[in-house]
């Protein structure tokens, strides 16, 4: 749960700095008269689609930001012993 927790949170990030940047360069180009519908129009249609698009590339840099964080050791694996394998056949 805490992973996709973190994922969902790098997707946000992701997503929702361009779509302020653009937010912010609409409105710098049409000051003082902002033209509010084609922001939301251009704006709403990112918010559908930009999420879709970076999912993954979200949840990869998530993946190696908590590989970083927390580096992969011999522990984290389940080793099998000899007798486990005879087990299965």
């Amino acid at each position: 749960m805490g992973f996709e927790l973190g994922a969902a949170s790098m997707a946000a990030i992701i997503v929702l700095g361009p779509l302020m940047v653009g937010l912010g360069v609409m409105a710098a180009l049409t000051w003082p008269d902002i033209a509010v519908t084609p922001m939301l129009i251009v704006l709403g249609a990112g918010a559908v689609i930009l999420p879709v698009l970076l999912y993954p590339v979200s949840y990869t840099m998530w993946q190696a930001l908590d590989i970083a964080m927390r580096p992969v050791s011999v522990d984290d694996f389940d080793l099998l012993e000899p007798s486990d394998e005879s087990s299965d056949a």
